[in-house]
């Protein structure tokens, strides 16, 4: 079950909830009872090279694709 963080737009009081993404959310601070508002994350990214080392511009360190044959979408080969 998914985890989420609240924020209260009144007291600024931070908690998490865990229910099913078809629930409804949290609507009142358990706090104050004022409203509610979803905090949003920005997900952690992970770029993955063809082994050949660091990928830096788009070309690891021999210069290829880090994206062998444009497979990931980001590169194509030249």
């Amino acid at each position: 079950m998914p985890t989420y963080e609240y924020e209260c737009r009144s007291c600024n009081a931070r908690f998490e909830r865990s229910h099913g993404m078809t629930e409804s959310p949290v609507s009142e601070c358990p706090s104050c009872g004022a409203e509610v508002r979803k905090v949003f994350h920005t997900p952690g990214m992970v770029v993955k090279g063809n082994g050949g080392g660091s990928c830096a511009a788009g070309r690891d360190t021999a210069g290829q694709p880090c994206c062998m044959g444009g497979s990931c979408g980001m590169f194509q080969p030249d």
